[in-house]
């Protein structure tokens, strides 16, 4: 952009230039006087041009300062815009960054949500299975009760009698309940008919006034001995041993109670009882 006074000094130059020139088409000049008159009057045409023409170059100046005052203000205005631009570009991606960290932060906790609700889920889970296994079980159990009669026997002994031998079988040979028909009373031994678990009770009265002191009663199932009923002479001729055991038994699994001396005298109303659970 050109300045102020080099469009002045230019503008002079050709002023100049201008006036130094005469036109071609002037009338030839007759007398010194003529000439110059001529030139004279040529001289304040040159001079009322050149006002006006330094008129229009003040005019042009102005303009010109007002385009460079207009053109310093846009430069300022640009920067101004480039420098907002700048910091809105700054303030942007911070913007960006913190969403980007608040969207990861987020995510991670998300993550962690995830992970600690399938924990939780898989165990709650496995819970449930134990809990339908136990219901499983009760409704086998209840379904098996349902459809398969209750066993249940007790047996009494009317008589008294000596063991002639050892591990003797004691027979109690009056049946009173016979449900399920598991007890023999013609052997004395009980055969579980289903499968489950059993209570069996056993309550046998020694008679120790002969010259025996003690006597063993075992509980056996299926020949192997289970628990002694211990009874011997402490305070009196006749002691009882009371017991009462709980077995799980399959089909054709056996019970019986079995004196381990001979000669001992088992006293009348000695009972042996049990059922299924």
């Amino acid at each position: 952009m050109y300045s102020g006074q080099y469009v002045q000094k230019l503008f002079i130059i050709v002023l100049v230039i201008e006036s130094t020139f005469c036109d071609t088409n002037e009338p030839r000049c007759y007398s010194r006087f003529d000439y110059e008159e001529k030139m004279l009057e040529k001289m304040v045409k040159t001079e009322i041009k050149n006002g006006e023409l330094l008129v229009k170059l003040e005019a042009l100046e102005r303009r010109l300062a007002n385009v460079e005052s207009k053109v310093d203000n846009s430069v300022k205005e640009v920067e101004g815009l480039e420098m907002k631009h700048d910091s809105e570009k700054e303030e942007t991606v911070k913007w960006v960054q913190d969403l980007k960290k608040a969207h990861d932060s987020l995510q991670s906790e998300l993550e962690d949500f995830e992970n600690t609700t399938k924990s939780y889920l898989d165990e709650q889970g496995r819970s449930l299975e134990v809990y339908d296994q136990r219901l499983d079980a009760m409704f086998r159990n209840m379904t098996e009760s349902k459809h398969h009669s209750p066993v249940a026997f007790f047996a009494t002994l009317p008589s008294s009698f000596t063991t002639s031998a050892s591990s003797q079988t004691i027979v109690f040979n009056s049946l009173v309940t016979d449900v399920g028909g598991g007890y023999n009373s013609g052997t004395g031994v009980f055969t579980a008919p289903v499968d489950g678990l059993y209570v069996l009770s056993a309550s046998v009265m020694v008679d120790l006034s002969t010259s025996t002191t003690s006597a063993h009663i075992s509980i056996n199932k299926n020949g192997s001995h289970v628990v002694y009923l211990y009874v011997n002479d402490s305070d009196g001729n006749y002691e009882t041993g009371v017991g009462t055991v709980i077995l799980s038994l399959q089909v054709g699994d056996t019970v019986k109670l079995t004196c381990n001396e001979s000669g001992r005298i088992i006293y009348y109303n000695s009972i042996f009882s049990g059922f299924k659970l």
